[in-house]
């Protein structure tokens, strides 16, 4: 232990000599240094005996801290078990420590978790976590089941194992059983085969052939999507090409005369690629949890990108050589789906080869779980980006000072340096610029930085309900844009390092529009993150359908013109976690709704639209005029007629 000590203090000391010299202090300085070094190893010694002297019972509300931070640092391991808990009792014991008051603290109850079945306690059905629950690790539970009791030990302690599998090689906490449904190509009963924690893909494929075909060799798999073989493998991939409800069809030869795939004799196995839906459903599972969905139908509404698409005039700028993209696949299968939805050939598109692409370039769009339509757009349109940049050999360019130069002047040079970088059919339609300043608090040093952005993501203004009536809970989305370009204190986990000061500070820090792109994304933060809990903001938001206008807040000089009309809205309906997504669009002049396989017609719009669903909104720049041919080179407008 002294050895450890010693070589700590020496690594510190050499750390804090080196940050001596760096910032130019002199040797006096060396004093403080150690007396740094001094305190940051008390420090450090007295966290790390807290962290190797686990907690066994609460008593304080630092212990309770402790303990909260024990959880987030801690390092799953495979084969550890975790413990499911209720967001209702788990929310009651963070309030508990936020009020600093642990008297009123019940025992731990799952009630609202699990359901009384045929064999006892099981877990609810396509529960949320962090929603509807929460995962905590084996040493934590036991902390909480000793201080607080449980309610009903057969409900209340649910344990699940930490695993990795073929089908999801990340280490995750198996809440519920994998099972895949089966049946073979000459029954028509349907069976179900489980997925166990830590076998293999070749362990499964045996057994999967054991107990369908018995001794077989010539074994197949293939799924049926509308009359389609769609041949897979069992391997990571099948997470990533069939859907929770899909049958996998199992085939052998039964004729040593004929071809192993009969009629289909000369069919080369393929993997799945069928896809539905205009509206981009990305879980195809009707019956199950209508949380599962994501929708993300704006990039579609797009005439310029779409017409980009369908013309395959996106060849000519594939790279499939950029380091930061997927090789050109991600551009590949969404060039494959427009051409799909705009063909005429298909009421519906189920977008699984879309999905399985995004799943293997992203894992946290891995399975079935609903995730974020304003995350999985942005990862969808900076992986087109990245796919189409035209540039292949980005050059290197250093940062330039700002030598009290005019802004106009800054911000043309950080756009061409942007530009030189990142030339594509996103970035000509999609990106605008931010002016970011930051002041520091102590020597009032500026600092004036622009910024390209895809999104403007929102803040939604919070009131106190308890002093108005609900009729004034709708905020206008001018509210919204206040708040996003009102001067902010920088928190003490955000603090700017002041080149002046040579400290990190508390800055002040302003946001204003710079320039605007063609294609305008505003995102709607309704989610609020708190470090143990997540919720939605409900509150209507007010914002115009045709004639958005934004000129007087930017402040840059724009040659175009600055008002917007609505061509797409993602909604989110419900809970966090447990909602539903919907989308609204513009085609052909005509509004339509968009829920899970069901588009329906819509009346014209309001000039303005209130909604507490809205989440992201699309506009399109109204001076803009272009318009979209089909497959079959017919012109297909999908502008809003401004004129209206």
């Amino acid at each position: 232990m002294n050895r450890t000590l010693c070589v700590l203090l020496i690594l510190s000391f050499a750390l804090l000599f080196t940050e001596a010299q760096y910032y130019g202090y002199g040797y006096p300085y060396y004093g403080s240094c150690i007396e740094r070094v001094v305190v940051s190893a008390t420090q450090f010694f007295r966290r790390l005996g807290k962290l190797m002297m686990p907690i066994s019972k609460i008593e304080t509300v630092e212990q309770a801290e402790e303990l909260l931070n024990a959880i987030e640092s801690h390092s799953p391991t495979s084969g550890e078990s975790w413990y499911v808990i209720s967001m209702t009792w788990w929310k009651q014991f963070i309030a508990a420590i936020e009020q600093k008051d642990l008297s009123k603290i019940g025992p731990i109850d799952n009630t609202d978790i699990m359901a009384n079945g045929r064999d006892g306690y099981v877990m609810r059905p396509n529960l949320v976590e962090r929603d509807e629950y929460t995962l905590i690790p084996e040493s934590a539970f036991q902390t909480l089941q000793s201080t607080y009791d449980v309610a009903l030990p057969e409900r209340d302690i649910v344990s699940r194992p930490m695993i990795q599998n073929f089908l999801n090689p990340q280490l995750h906490v198996e809440v519920y059983p994998i099972y895949l449904k089966w049946r073979t190509a000459y029954d028509p009963q349907v069976r179900e085969i489980r997925v166990t924690p830590t076998i293999s893909a070749e362990q499964f494929t045996e057994r999967f052939k054991d107990v369908a075909a018995k001794t077989r060799e010539d074994v197949q798999f293939y799924v049926d999507h509308e009359g389609e073989k769609n041949y897979i493998n069992i391997d990571a991939a099948l997470f990533f090409t069939i859907s929770v409800d899909d049958v996998i069809i199992v085939e052998w030869n039964r004729n040593s005369s004929k071809s192993l795939f009969g009629s289909a004799k000369n069919e080369a196995p393929r993997k799945c690629s069928l896809k539905r839906s205009v509206s981009m459903v990305i879980d195809s599972d009707d019956e199950g949890s209508h949380a599962r969905r994501v929708w993300t139908p704006e990039p579609r509404n797009v005439p310029e990108l779409t017409h980009y698409f369908l013309s395959d005039e996106y060849q000519k700028d594939l790279n499939t050589e950029n380091p930061l993209g997927m090789q050109g696949h991600v551009a590949s299968a969404y060039n494959l789906l427009i051409h799909q939805m705009w063909s005429g050939d298909n009421n519906s598109v189920i977008p699984r080869n879309f999905k399985s692409v995004i799943s293997q370039f992203e894992p946290r769009f891995n399975g079935y779980r609903q995730h974020d339509s304003q995350e999985l757009l942005a990862f969808l349109l900076d992986g087109l980006h990245e796919d189409l940049n035209r540039i292949t050999k980005k050059p290197y360019i250093p940062d330039k000072d700002v030598n009290g130069r005019p802004d106009s002047v800054i911000a043309a040079e950080a756009w061409a340096d942007y530009r030189a970088r990142n030339d594509s059919v996103i970035v000509d339609n999609m990106h605008g610029q931010l002016k970011s300043t930051l002041v520091c608090p102590d020597c009032s040093k500026i600092s004036v930085k622009f910024d390209p952005f895809c999104f403007l993501s929102v803040p939604l203004p919070q009131r106190d309900r308890s002093i108005f009536h609900s009729e004034d809970s709708t905020v206008d989305i001018s509210e919204c844009l206040d708040l996003f370009t009102t001067e902010e204190q920088l928190g003490k986990d955000d603090l700017w390092y002041c080149p002046h000061c040579k400290k990190h500070r508390k800055a002040s820090k302003k946001l204003d529009l710079w320039r605007l792109p063609d294609i305008l994304m505003v995102h709607l933060k309704r989610f609020q993150h708190t470090r143990w809990s997540r919720n939605k903001i409900t509150t209507h938001v007010k914002f115009p359908v045709r004639g958005l206008d934004l000129t007087s807040r930017v402040i840059g000089n724009s040659e175009k013109t600055n008002v917007y009309d609505l061509i797409a809205i993602s909604n989110h309906r419900g809970g966090f976690g447990s909602g539903h997504y919907t989308a609204t669009g513009l085609n052909n002049d005509t509004w339509y709704d968009f829920n899970d396989a069901r588009v329906s017609k819509l009346q014209n719009l309001p000039d303005v639209k209130s909604s507490s669903e809205a989440y992201m909104l699309m506009y399109r720049r109204r001076d803009m005029n272009a318009n979209v041919v089909d497959g079959n080179g017919n012109g297909v407008a999908v502008e809003v007629d401004s004129t209206q």
